[in-house]
């Protein structure tokens, strides 16, 4: 006997009530004590201190705590010994027994995960496995035998990692399946309360719901026995026979109708699962010669439609499974009302099923996307967290998948066209075509059914259609190209500007990757487009941020020559075109001289032309400093704190035409009464465009120069188009004031 053990045992005899001795016993374990030695009385450590530990536990409950550490610490040795014996393989049993006799577990849970002792060992490959110590581990420990029905993180049991290993031999393979299935027919008396998930789990991990017991009765006809039902609603879900008999000759239906006291429940659930496999039978054996009339009989005499049988499968599942024709899965959906969402113990709807088994050309595939009830949320499994497409695609059935993907385009079409104006509306519109593109349809994909749209992408029609916080979305959360053209190259930029939405044109202008002077196939650019179709803010947006004026189309036409070629349908027409025309020829240098003379002279702006009449006109420059009183009629003093900062700002912006820097310095709080040199920022502005324009037109200016020029002219006008909606807006704030006051 070593010292390190002689010291432990004096330690255990004298001093395990003490609270230094876990220290000490700790220590003498790691150097090499050997806790198998018996005391001189026979007794082992553990032994020793158990009893000491019971005859403390009343009088002194502190030191039966410090036994009680002792105790685990002999336990957790003897169970390291226990582990280190059955993974070297040398097959010593009677020093496991041992062990097992010092407390030491078979389990090892809290080690080796939930699979244990027993999955450590069949998981290892260094060694043969032995069937004699697997029979040890399972027979001895009755929590490392429960380690059978268990699941580790990768998905692994028992049974599985010993199919799996190539040490491991079919004798261990078939144990391990006898034993799983010997606990799997006691589950009525040892998990009467299990649901029908949990029982699931117990079959995909291996447990058999045929396995019979000594007197030939499989799980069921125990549950039934034991009257249990929501375990025999549970069993029969999950596939077991209530058809099957026992070696009395009696089937589980034989057994409940004879009890002394009937369940009619339970009768009620076995006699629709007999009917139940009648119609599974037919399914069965008639294939794709099924006959709507024999289900519709089977479902008269009682069976369930969404009865479940063989792993948790519906009869819809099995129909697809048996090649089950469209017609007949139609019928199964439409007018049987079986459940397209019925998943079985694999994780699997009927949908899946279809990708699996679709033989036909996709037929039955694509006839069941075509299934009024299927609808967006089909397209998803909430199981598994996959789309039908990804899983098409991940089994490499890339028929099914192009099936799939051309039935969520069609949908995310007839989604995003159903768009309009009402921003409300549009809100649900958004969020069902964004699950169809997390569902796998392309946003960009172009629609091939001919008419008004063949050729369109779904993005293009809502840049006609809709209005910028809808196309935004779809930017923004959904991807869609900016700079995507139809099949008539046509660009989201130029369908927005020849069907009039401004503020859609501003938006696509400051994506990444639009080109504003880009031409379809008639060569027409989105200003040849605006001018064409008479929207003259547009056309005078474009030109802001450098439309080509002198763009010439496939019928060398420019813009201004398109928009004089334009016919009108209303007065509204006819104005905003005679607006273009006069804005463009404002734009080309006059050849002759005295055209140009004519032209230099300066010309008063008018609303009518010159600004894009979103208010009426209002004289900012005649509004008097007296009408900004501190002082108010009601005698309440409100102070007026400028920001001359802003001011400065707001001038300058105005006078070089630089809209973002007006823009800001408004936000800033710059007022637009703040006058210099008594003169308006209004004035300034509408000089300065004034200024711009004839600098533009003279002969010297060379066309880049002329280029900026009239940008910078543009650039005053919005200035004072900005001005005068800002003074609309607070002389409407000041009127409301006064009402309320009043």
């Amino acid at each position: 006997m070593s010292k390190t053990t002689t010291r432990l045992i004096k330690i255990i005899k004298k001093h395990a009530s003490e609270e230094k001795s876990y220290f000490e016993a700790q220590k003498l374990i790691a150097k090499g004590a050997d806790v198998r030695t018996p005391l001189s009385n026979g007794y082992s450590m553990i032994q020793y201190v158990t009893e000491e530990e019971a005859r403390l536990r009343q009088p002194t409950p502190v030191k039966a705590e410090n036994c009680r550490r002792i105790i685990k610490l002999l336990k957790d040795r003897a169970s390291e010994l226990l582990s280190e014996l059955v993974l070297s393989n040398n097959g010593k049993l009677d020093e496991m027994r041992l062990l097992v006799k010092l407390k030491a577990s078979c389990y090892q849970q809290q080690v080796y995960g939930p699979l244990g002792l027993l999955g450590k060992l069949l998981n290892q490959s260094e060694n043969h496995v032995r069937l004699d110590v697997v029979r040890f581990l399972v027979e001895t420990d009755e929590e490392a035998k429960f380690a059978l029905m268990k699941e580790d993180d990768q998905h692994q049991t028992c049974l599985s990692l010993s199919l799996n290993n190539p040490k491991s031999s079919v004798q261990v393979s078939n144990y391990i399946q006898e034993q799983l299935n010997l606990l799997f027919n006691k589950i009525a008396s040892t998990h009467s309360e299990m649901d029908a998930k949990e029982l699931a789990q117990w079959i995909c991990r291996g447990a058999d719901p045929k396995a019979t017991d000594e007197d030939q009765n499989t799980v069921l006809l125990n549950a039934v026995r034991a009257n249990n039902v929501d375990l025999v609603r549970a069993l029969i879900a999950n596939g077991c026979n209530a058809m099957h008999k026992n070696k009395d000759d009696k089937t589980s239906f034989d057994i409940a109708k004879n009890e002394p006291l009937r369940n009619a429940q339970l009768l009620a659930i076995l006699s629709e699962q007999i009917v139940n496999n009648k119609l599974k039978q037919l399914i069965c054996a008639e294939k794709s010669s099924l006959k709507k009339e024999e289900v519709l009989k089977c479902l008269e005499e009682g069976a369930n439609i969404n009865g479940r049988f063989d792993n948790n499968d519906s009869f819809l599942h099995y129909l697809i499974a048996h090649d089950g024709t469209q017609e007949m899965i139609a019928a199964f959906v439409n007018e049987f009302n079986a459940d397209i969402l019925a998943t079985n113990n694999a994780g699997l709807r009927p949908i899946e099923l279809c990708i699996l088994h679709d033989k036909n050309l996709h037929n039955v595939l694509g006839t069941f996307l075509k299934l009024p009830r299927v609808s967006t949320d089909t397209f998803f499994n909430n199981v598994s967290q996959k789309s039908i497409y990804q899983y098409a695609i991940e089994q490499d059935l890339k028929d099914s998948a192009d099936t799939i993907k051309t039935e969520l385009n069609a949908r995310l079409w007839a989604c995003v066209t159903s768009a309009n104006t009402d921003d409300k509306r549009n809100q649900s519109v958004l969020s069902e075509a964004k699950k169809l593109i997390d569902y796998g349809a392309q946003i960009n994909d172009r629609h091939d059914i001919d008419g008004e749209y063949k050729g369109w992408s779904v993005f293009h029609v809502a840049c006609k259609t809709t209005m910028k916080s809808f196309v935004e979305c779809l930017v923004r959360d959904m991807k869609a190209d900016c700079a995507f053209p139809n099949s008539h190259e046509d660009y989201p930029i130029s369908i927005a500007a020849e069907y009039g939405q401004l503020e859609i044109v501003q938006f696509l202008r400051e994506c990444r990757g639009v080109q504003i002077n880009v031409f379809n196939k008639k060569r027409d650019t989105p200003l040849h487009l605006a001018a064409k179709n008479h929207h003259y803010r547009i056309v005078r947006y474009l030109i802001l941020w450098g439309a080509d004026e002198e763009a010439r189309n496939s019928s060398k036409e420019t813009p201004l020559v398109s928009a004089q070629m334009s016919e009108t349908k209303t007065e509204q027409d006819k104005i905003e075109k005679d607006k273009i025309i006069s804005f463009l020829r404002n734009l080309t240098f006059p050849e002759d001289d005295n055209m140009r003379e004519e032209a230099i002279q300066p010309t008063k702006s008018t609303p009518d032309l010159d600004t894009c009449e979103l208010l009426s006109h209002i004289d900012v420059h005649e509004i008097q400093p007296s009408a900004r009183d501190d002082q108010t009629k009601t005698g309440n003093t409100i102070l007026k704190l400028f920001n001359l900062g802003s001011n400065r700002k707001l001038h300058v912006a105005a006078k070089n035409g630089n809209v973002s820097m007006a823009r800001q310095a408004m936000k800033d709080g710059a007022d637009i009464c703040y006058r210099q040199n008594q003169r308006s920022l209004y004035e300034v502005a509408q000089d300065a465009a004034a200024v711009y324009a004839c600098k533009a037109q003279l002969n010297s200016t060379n066309n880049n120069d002329r280029r900026k020029l009239c940008a910078m002219a543009l650039g005053c006008q919005q200035i004072s188009d900005d001005i005068l909606q800002h003074a609309q807006t607070q002389l409407e704030e000041s009127i409301k004031q006064s009402n309320f006051a009043l």
